[in-house]
């Protein structure tokens, strides 16, 4: 029992601390990070192919998308949709080639990821010029799990994600060279940026700004500025005049977003001004996507102005756009909310790495390496809010199991009642199931309304003595469960019974039979 004194365990434990200390190095564990990195690529390629059913946002662009012809791309979209004209034109383009599938539009994003981490990579080791923190931001990016979920999104939002990145690295590149060849490049990703992301102009202010301010002492290179701002400004100009003024659907988008409190209150000395501004700061953090990340963020703050304190370019060029958009939100001009400020979650991830940059840079250069190993810890918690409650694969609106479910079980002369946030999912999938491809349309009953104004409905329960499918996602009623409830409710009350339910993910169908 001597041999396990105190006195020998103080012993055993330092000697087992210092081998810790002299076998762990710096590329073991970028090796590591870098396989982080690996895995989320691989993330994204299951979740790619699981082939998740398009939700009613999605629906609705794709529909666009794979039914007009690209002239009618340039005019404004049915559906209230609105998306730059250069993601529209590519996705035209794959949707020709692969053919009018939900995984054909979804290759542009999926390919917009990949190199949205390398470019968190790029950027981060501008910012931390220590390639361990340069791979942790990249690894931490991707597997969040917005950026995950964006990847097979049918929308622009990765693409804004990659936009804001490039423009970002790209500043900071070329604002400090004299040569001219580089000014081409930078104006070129300026003029291409507006036709592609809808925020490129956010950050192209705020580059603009920080590249007259880089280039303020050198006055021979004014014209130079003059040609790359100006050609921006010139590419902007023609994108708003084409496709942004007097477009049909802007009194809607306002009305829509001032209902979701996307805008800021006019009065910036009311209480109501400070929570809204409150609100906002909530937004951002909640790109996190996970609560335990948010004290994390908190005392990350403040080291980030602390580490950033003698490079203003550095902290300018990240927390500009995110007040920008503030002062464009104040104006009604673009809402900041939810996914539309998806973009700034670099910027964001920025900030949160901060802190641990700070504290592994007080550290004696010895134990810097066991520090870094902290950094684990939040990629891990990261994969497991991925895997949290069986959330990956991701799915939203499986309306493609209940279609599928109604193919199976649908007989001649049943009908289907589509509730109408149903119908656009419908409407594009329908084709791909023969029972459902060969209805009659005499025998589908188009839903109109939810739970404020169902009585416009009633209609459905004339003259239906056969069975009557119901197909419900994306149900829009505050009390979604409510709503349910209460179409079930309606077709008791009118002597018919349900006989079947099934349910799936953001979707379910019935059936309802008359009662004899």
């Amino acid at each position: 029992m001597e041999r396990w004194s105190p006195g020998y365990l103080l012993y055993f434990k330092i000697w087992f601390f210092q081998i810790i200390v002299m076998k762990t190095n710096i590329k073991s564990i970028n090796l590591i990070l870098l396989l982080f990195i690996l895995l989320s690529f691989a993330l994204a390629l299951v979740n790619f192919f699981h082939f998740r059913s398009l939700w009613l946002d999605e629906a609705s662009l794709a529909l666009n998308i794979v039914n007009k012809p690209i002239k009618e791309l340039l005019k404004p979209l049915d559906y209230d949709q609105v998306a730059p004209i250069g993601f529209l034109m590519v996705e035209k383009g794959f949707s020709s080639i692969f053919g009018n599938t939900d995984w054909s539009l979804r290759i542009f994003p999926l390919l917009l990821f990949f190199p949205s981490v390398y470019l968190m990579y790029k950027l981060a080791l501008i910012i931390f010029r220590e390639k361990s923190f340069a791979l942790f931001a990249a690894a931490f990016f991707s597997l969040s799990y917005y950026p995950l979920y964006y990847s097979t999104e049918v929308k622009q939002y990765m693409g804004d994600v990659f936009i804001s990145l490039i423009i970002t690295i790209s500043t900071l590149m070329f604002s400090k060279t004299d040569g001219k060849k580089y000014w081409v490049f930078y104006a070129l990703i300026g003029i291409i940026s507006v036709w592609f992301s809808n925020i490129s102009v956010i950050l192209l202010f705020s580059s603009g700004l920080y590249f007259l301010y880089q280039n303020r002492k050198k006055k021979q290179n004014y014209l130079g500025v003059i040609k790359v701002l100006g050609s921006w400004v010139i590419s902007f100009f023609c994108y708003y005049i084409l496709f942004v003024y007097n477009h049909p659907s802007q009194q809607y988008m306002v009305e829509y977003w001032s209902n979701a409190n996307a805008f800021l209150p006019k009065n910036i000395l009311s209480m109501e001004f400070i929570l809204a501004l409150y609100t906002k700061l909530i937004e951002l953090i909640k790109l996190f996507h996970y609560r335990l990340f948010i004290i994390f963020i908190l005392i990350s703050i403040l080291g980030f102005f602390f580490l950033l304190r003698k490079r203003i370019e550095i902290l300018f060029i990240i927390i500009f756009p995110i007040i920008l958009h503030l002062i464009l939100s104040y104006l009604k001009l673009y809402p900041f909310h939810g996914r539309l400020i998806f973009y700034q979650y670099p910027f964001l991830i920025f900030i949160f790495v901060s802190c641990f940059f700070q504290f592994y840079t007080l550290l004696k250069p010895k134990f810097q390496p066991i520090a870094i190993y902290l950094l684990l810890i939040p990629l891990l918690l990261n994969i497991l809010n991925l895997f949290h409650n069986n959330n990956f694969p991701f799915e939203k609106e499986e309306i493609k199991q209940s279609l599928s479910q109604l193919n199976t079980d649908l007989e001649d002369g049943d009908k289907i009642y589509i509730y109408h946030s149903s119908i656009r999912p419908f409407t594009f999938y329908k084709a791909k199931y023969p029972k459902l491809a060969g209805m009659d349309n005499n025998n589908i009953i188009w839903g109109e309304s939810n739970i404020e104004n169902w009585p416009k409905d009633n209609d459905i329960f004339e003259n239906n003595n056969g069975d009557i499918w119901i197909l419900l996602s994306h149900i829009r009623s505050p009390k979604r469960q409510d709503e349910v409830k209460y179409i079930m409710d309606l077709f008791l009350q009118n002597d018919f019974k349900i006989v079947e339910e099934h349910k799936y993910k953001g979707s379910s169908v019935y059936k309802a039979a008359k009662i004899e």
